[in-house]
């Protein structure tokens, strides 16, 4: 299913038309803009969060070891930028499942927040 249904639904989506203009008749560009900050924003401040998550975790409790913590925060600054589709691209990536419990302690972590 997801090997075939997300791209799928991706590919559909953006061969969608552009939706109309705004009723107070704005260009597209401006209203894109506001939306593309605000996502830059978030973005950079979870790839800043997952940074800091990764030096608590893995230099200074030492929870975990440094691909652990790694891979930890990849999988959650993916989901928090893109969703859970990216969270499993990303688990998939860089072998989150051979960590033992990390990935379902991950996944419960992100259903939570």
């Amino acid at each position: 299913c997801a090997t075939v249904a997300l791209p799928l639904a991706v590919a559909t989506g953006l061969l969608a038309p552009p939706p109309p203009l705004a009723s107070g008749g704005q260009s597209r560009d401006s209203q894109l803009l506001p939306m593309l900050c605000a996502f830059g924003v978030g973005a950079l401040g979870s790839a800043l969060g997952a940074w800091i998550m990764h030096a608590v975790t893995a230099r200074w409790l030492r929870l975990w070891t440094v691909r652990e913590a790694a891979a930890a925060a990849g999988c959650l600054s993916a989901t928090y930028i893109g969703g859970s589709a990216n969270f499993f691209g990303v688990a998939a990536a860089v072998g989150a499942s051979e960590f033992g419990a990390l990935l379902p302690s991950l996944l419960a972590a992100d259903l939570v927040v």
